[in-house]
């Protein structure tokens, strides 16, 4: 006989973070929020990505893949942090893209040809790094090839067939 054991949580209704603070809480900062929602009218920050899209393909447009750059998750994370760093204002985050338009975290990490060994990797060894590491790319750190960050910069076309 099997017994059916509920397994979902239950959570307590919403409440505003101002009904938690305490006198203690008084002289401690909460965490920031990155994102605040309602301040921006959708068709304005659908804009503001798209002209910090564009400054950072224009950037990039004299290095290879620029353009590609410009369309990952990484500028669209680069541009949203900017926006809230400068209070919502779409001219000064843009100013601020102007002067740096790309993230330290988005830099060509894969050559067509690691691409190609990686995947070879993937069908021949699966998910053990260590053998992708020895047999096909020894000149790459094992923690770069199982890193999600470096492995999202792989080119996505390169990887169907």
């Amino acid at each position: 006989m099997f017994h059916l054991i509920a397994l979902q949580a239950t959570l307590p209704d919403y409440q505003p973070i101002e009904n938690y603070r305490s006198e203690d809480d008084e002289d401690r900062d909460l965490e920031d929020p990155r994102w605040t929602p309602g301040l921006y009218i959708d068709n304005d920050l659908l804009m503001y990505l798209t002209a910090a899209r564009s400054i950072s393909a224009f950037q990039g447009m004299c290095e290879e893949d620029g353009c590609m750059a410009a369309s990952r998750d990484d500028t669209t994370i680069n541009a949203f942090d900017v926006l809230h760093d400068s209070g919502y204002d779409a001219g000064k985050a843009l100013e601020a893209l102007l002067k740096c338009p790309v993230t330290k975290g988005i830099e060509k990490k894969w050559t067509e040809e690691e691409t190609k060994r990686f995947i070879k990797g993937l069908r021949q060894f699966g998910k053990n790094f260590f053998r992708i590491h020895k047999d096909l790319l020894p000149h790459r750190p094992t923690v770069m090839l199982d890193s999600s960050d470096s492995l999202a910069n792989l080119p996505v076309a390169s990887c169907i067939e």
